[in-house]
This record gives structure tokens, sequence and C-alpha cells, in this order.
């Protein structure tokens, strides 16, 4: 017989499969959207077997209903007992886009329950699920019970012939329960597998469903060790009752500090969100008559609340207050290394068209080593700003008022109410770009706001006029493949030259730095405690390469400040302590993302040996990333009173499932390293991670000793993130 002839019969089988169902209520489904509750089947053979009202559907099988698709080799159709069974290469696609394979299956009519054999799982993202037999409770259409079943998220890698290779990790158990109504995978007598070897017996076992974004449970295990506080051993558990408040709280052992409970809450409504985090530690059982006294042996802790809410479209309210029980808890525990002073803020905002409103009342704890006893509080905090937004010719001005309290635990009182009023102008001759700037200053004290211990309830007012023009001449060359742009700028500043403060206690101003970012601002000081005098010029010149063929840019920068009055409102060491300022040249190069320095400096063309650097380096070759900084910054130019001279070195390497990391932070004032770390980290197909980071540092600050750690991390995917921590 020809193909031609047997394409023909196969064709008439087909049509008279088709109309012999639609005679029993089973329709074959058309280009229209089937209907709900019907039973579409489609086959290359179909019989009707009159004796138990069966038709039985042979080749290519496809069966659908309500969303669920059922395909196999044969499928048979009991209309009487509304049961469909299907044999060979089954394959049953769930609305949620879930697939099941299997060789046998017995289903109800509508396709949700009954009973699979030799039956495979696969969830959209690649996950598994493998049983000898898969049971759909009847009661609960949406929980599977599967006998003799493994799990495992990793995905499917085959060899060169076609098997599948090892899996890194999968849980086998007599039973498996996956309960959809609840999101959760139960296992009894389970086994634990890694690379195919238990290692691990559980004889009961449950984690959330892989398909749940979050619920409550236990989270991945917290393993280290520390040369200060000995070994770690947490376990976290993550509570969340709805999609807007989540809970965890982590219970620690400590080796050489006992207990540690950690705990952190998030809540949000329509109108904000609150978090609130914290720790303590009960005091060391192993504490001696000798040691009692000692901070590290106490019962300690720490604690942090942040919210912001709404009041209305213009007004919302906040706070942020974080308290530690001594000055280096935070570091002992590793909780936060860098946390040099704490703040207690609650505040409220109002935003308006052209106005904003700041009202705060704040409390500081220093945890500084060099720190003075005598804290500080703001209460209260009042700030208002107003902006008219361009006015005639583009002018436009701008009102600022604030009013601080600043108490002393010591009972010194400083009170201060400033005002300023600015108003600005811009215009453009011939590319020529000029911005004229006029402002007044005024600031009222009251109180014990001098440096002098013995002067109290003083009060004073100082008012400041200050005029600018500042001029800035861009130039620009466009070539085939480079763009060249070439800016010179210079500010000159009028002011007072009486406008110096003196004997008025600084609170506000330890934080300025000489930089590029300073030299062209019309008032330079730092707070409010203080106002620079005299007439002045600041002069710059930028230079930019665009090189968009080879993909690469460089620039660089050269600027200074004179003064003409013989006046001096700086510190010694800041780099504007003479009437010729130090020189700052910055310059940056980078070459396609693989590599990129960056200078900057300050020159002291009158003093020699005057100088300050920043250098950074950045290469990145194939997986290879490395950088490195050196800092030289002289007394006086940060805000830190002292020299500093470092280094700080970095490097990552990532391949394919192996990640490393380094870093080593030098001091090279003292010669001496000041820490440094390793990590590596090994990731199987993206299932199973192994890490091990080493960390020593050599700090000393009261009981915060040098230490060494090392924290072990074994990540599970679904039973716990992996993360490079």
């Amino acid at each position: 017989m020809t193909a031609q002839g047997q394409t023909s019969q196969a064709s008439l089988r087909r049509w008279l499969g088709v109309m012999m169902l639609v005679m029993y209520g089973v329709v074959l489904p058309s280009s229209a959207k089937a209907e709900k509750n019907k039973l579409y089947v489609s086959a290359e053979s179909m019989t009707h077997r009159e004796a138990d009202e069966a038709i039985i559907a042979e080749g290519s099988v496809h069966l659908t209903y309500d969303g669920y698709v059922l395909s196999a080799d044969k499928v048979v159709v009991l209309r009487g007992q509304n049961k469909v069974i299907a044999e060979g290469q089954v394959r049953l696609l769930k609305p949620s886009g879930e697939a099941i394979f299997a060789e046998y299956a017995s289903l109800e009519r509508d396709l949700s329950r009954g009973i699979v054999r030799a039956i495979r799982v696969a969830l959209d993202n690649g996950e598994r699920f493998v049983a000898s037999e898969s049971r759909l409770n009847p009661q609960a259409s949406r929980r599977y019970v599967m006998s003799n079943a493994a799990y495992t998220p990793c995905r499917l890698c085959l060899s060169d012939d076609g098997e599948e290779t090892f899996v890194p990790w999968s849980i086998a158990a007599d039973t498996v329960v996956r309960d959809e109504e609840d999101s959760m995978v139960r296992y009894y007598n389970a086994v634990l597998s890694l690379f195919g070897i238990p290692i691990f017996y559980m004889p009961y076992y449950a984690h959330p469903d892989p398909q749940v974004v979050r619920t409550s449970g236990l989270l991945r295990p917290i393993l280290g060790r520390s040369s200060l506080v000995g070994n770690s051993y947490g376990l976290p558990f993550y509570f969340t009752p709805n999609r807007f408040f989540d809970m965890t709280l982590t219970p620690i052992y400590y080796s050489k500090g006992g207990w540690l409970f950690d705990g952190e809450l998030r809540w949000r409504t329509e109108k904000g969100g609150l978090t609130i985090e914290g720790s303590a530690i009960g005091s060391d059982p192993s504490a001696t008559e000798d040691n009692q006294d000692d901070p590290s042996q106490k019962g300690n802790g720490y604690g942090r609340a942040k919210g912001q809410f709404a009041i209305n479209e213009q007004w919302r309210w906040g706070f942020d207050a974080a308290y530690a029980s001594d000055d280096t808890y935070l570091r002992r525990f590793d909780i936060d290394r860098s946390a040099q002073v704490l703040a207690k803020t609650i505040y409220a905002e109002g935003f308006f068209k052209n106005d904003h409103i700041d009202v705060r009342a704040i409390d500081f704890q220093d945890l500084r080593p060099e720190a003075p006893e005598d804290d500080e509080q703001l209460l209260p905090f009042f700030a208002y700003h107003y902006s008219s937004g361009p006015q005639i010719f583009g002018s436009s001005f701008q009102v600022d008022v604030e009013s601080v309290q600043l108490v002393r635990s010591s009972e010194r009182k400083k009170r201060r109410l400033s005002g300023e009023v600015t108003w600005q102008m811009p215009w453009l001759i011939g590319g020529h770009r000029f911005d004229g700037t006029l402002r007044v200053r005024s600031d009222a004290y009251h109180g014990d706001f001098t440096s002098d211990p013995d002067v109290s309830d003083k009060t004073d007012l100082y008012v400041v006029p200050r005029a600018s023009l500042r001029w800035r001449y861009p130039l620009a060359r466009y070539g085939n493949t480079t763009t060249y742009t070439l800016e010179p700028s210079w500010l000159a500043v009028l002011a007072p030259r009486d406008s110096r403060r003196e004997g008025i206690a600084d609170d506000e101003g330890s934080g300025f730095e000489w930089n590029d970012i300073a030299l062209f601002q019309d008032e330079r000081l730092v707070g409010r405690d203080r106002a620079e005098s005299g007439k002045r010029i600041d002069y710059g010149l930028t230079l930019a390469i665009d090189g968009q063929k080879e993909q690469y840019q460089a620039s660089f920068f050269a600027g200074q400040s004179y003064r003409f009055d013989d006046t001096n409102d700086f510190r010694q060491g800041s780099g504007l302590e003479d009437d010729l300022s130090r020189l700052l040249i910055g310059s940056s190069v980078s070459f396609a993302d693989t590599w990129h320095l960056f200078y900057k400096g300050g020159f002291d063309i009158q003093k020699s040996g005057r100088v300050s650097h920043e250098l950074q380096a950045r290469a990145k070759i194939v997986n290879l990333d490395v950088s490195s900084s050196y800092r030289l910054l002289q007394k006086g130019t940060s805000a830190y009173g002292s020299k500093r001279e470092e280094n700080e070195t970095r490097l990552k390497w990532d391949f394919d499932t192996i990640r490393l990391k380094g870093a080593i932070t030098y001091d090279v004032i003292m010669s001496r390293t000041l820490a440094y770390d390793a990590a590596v980290h090994y990731v199987v197909r993206d299932c199973l991670g192994i890490g091990v980071a080493f960390q020593r540092t050599f700090t000393r600050d009261r009981d915060y000793v040098p230490s060494d750690s090392l924290t072990l991390t074994f990540n599970l995917k679904h039973l716990g993130d992996i993360a490079f921590r």
C-alpha cells in the first residue's frame, strides 16, 4: 500500500473516531475556546467498546479538561466509572505549568485526582520529584502522596550518551506528602544524600514547597568560630503570618560568651513601615571574679527601631533610634564593625510645592575610643526651606531658617537661631556661563556656646553678607572617533574680613575635607559655627577625552584657591591654612570596562613634603577582578585627627562553579597589617553551595582585641539561601 493510501486510511479512522466521541459526549477541540467541564480528546485512532462503555484512543493521544492536558500512547476513557486510564509515555500538564511524567496513570475524569505510577514531577523552575507511585488525595485534589520518592532542586544534566550524571544533593523518603493547600512538603523516614552518598537520616522532615516565595520555618544553621567569642552555633527561625509582617528570631550560642538572642521584625502598612532589630547576650557563665567587671563578661545588647509613616499627602513622621550597651558590642559580635556613632532620632517632615519643613530631636552615642564623655543632644532641631523656582530672567531665591538647641550631659546648653536668604542669577553670553549669588546669613546664639567653660548664658548675633560670581567656558572638539572637552572655570567670593567667630565652640565643622567639590563652593566651612572671611578667588581647569571607537575615557583636573586677606579660618593641615591653598590634582583613565585608574592629590607648593594622595586602580581580565587603593592623608585633611597612610587590596576570581575572594588592609605608617580575609565558595548546578571564609583583624580597642574568625556556609537550595557571606 502506498504512503498516500495509508494516510487516507488513518484520516478516515480519525474522522470516524471523532464522530463516535461526539455521539458519546466526548468531543475533539476546535479553534474556539474550550467549554468548561468537558473532556476533549484527539488521537490517531479511537474505538468504542460497548461492554463497559469505554472509549479507547491510541497513537499521540491528547486529552484536555479545564486547563489540564494529558498525553499518552494509549488512553482508555471509562464513561461509566468517570475514569481515565493512560499508559505509555504519560504526561500530565497542570494549569500551574507543572508537568508530571509517568508510565501509568489512573485518574478521575477531571484529570486532577487519581494514582500515577513510575512518576516524575518537573516544576516550571526545573526542580523534580521522582516516585514509584503518587496518589492524589480524592478529598484534597491539591495533595500528592508519593511512595518511595525523592526530591532534588538540581537541574537535569545528561552525559554524552544521554544518561543523567550525578545529582549534587537529594532527599529520599519512604513517603513524601506534597500539600499545595498549606504549601509544605513533608518527608517520612528521609535520608539526605550528597553526590549520591547518604549522610544524614531524619525520621521526619518538612520544608516549604519549592514554588513558595516565602513561608514560616527554620533557616540555614549558623556555624562559625572566632578567637574573640569562641565557637558559635545558631539556628534562625523565620515567621511570616501574612505579606505585611515577618520576623526572624535567631538564638546563637558562643562558647566564650553564652547565649545571644538576635531578632528582626518587619511590618508594612498602607501608610509606612516599621523595622525593629536587636540582640542581647547574658553574662558569660565562665566569668570569674578577676574578669567579671569586663564589659564582654556582662549582659549586653543592642537595639534599633526604624519607622516612617505618612500623615497625609504633605506630612510624614518617623524615627530611627539605635543603642548599644557598650562601645565595642557591635564589633565583638560582628553586627557592624564600622559603626562609630549611634543616633536616636524622631522627626516630622512637611513637603509642599515650594517649601520643606523638618522638625526632629536627636541624641548621639559616640562609640569611638577617643570620644569625650560629654554626650550631645539636639533638642529640638527645626529647619525650614523655601525655594521660589525660576523667576524673571531665570533668577531664583531661597530662604532657610534653622533652630538648634544643643544639650550636653554636663548640662551645658547652646541655642542657635539661623536665617539665610539667597538670590541666584544665571546667564549665558556667547558660550560663557556666569552664575551670580548674593547671600545674607545671620546667626543668633544664646547659652553656653563659647569654648570657655566659665562663660554661660551669653547672647550674641552675627550677620554675614556674601557675594560670589562663577564663570565657566566649556570648549569641545568632536572628531570621528574621539571627543575632547576643555573647561576653564573660576569663582570670585567677596565677604567681610571680620566674619570669623573667635571663641565659639565648633560643634559642627569637624567633617571638612579640601577637595575638588569644596573648591567651587562660596562657603566652604562645614556647619554654622564658623563663617569664612575675606575675599578670594578659586580657579580650575578640566580636560576630558572620550574615545568612542576604542572605548576609553580619560580626564584631568587641576584647581587652587587664593585668599587676598590675611585671615585664617581653617585648621592647620587642612590645605587652606595659607593664603595660597594646596594645589588639587585629579585624573582618571578607564578602558573598555577592563581597567580603571583614578588619582587625586593635594600638593603644598609653599611647604616641601606637605602632600596628600589617594590612588585607586582596578583591573578586570576575564574572570579576575583586582582592585587596590592607597591613601595618604595629612593631619587635618579629613575628619581624622592624625596622619593616615593605608593600602587596601581586593581580589575576586569567578569561575563557573568557584568564587575566590581576598582582601588585605595595611597601615604604611605603622608597618603593620590592619586586617585581611580570604574566602572560597563552590557552587554545583546552582543548587548546592559550600563556602569557607577566614578573617583576621589586628585592631585593638578596649575589650575588642585582635582576633580571627572562621565561617563555614553549607547551603542547599530551598533549604538555605545560596549566598556568599
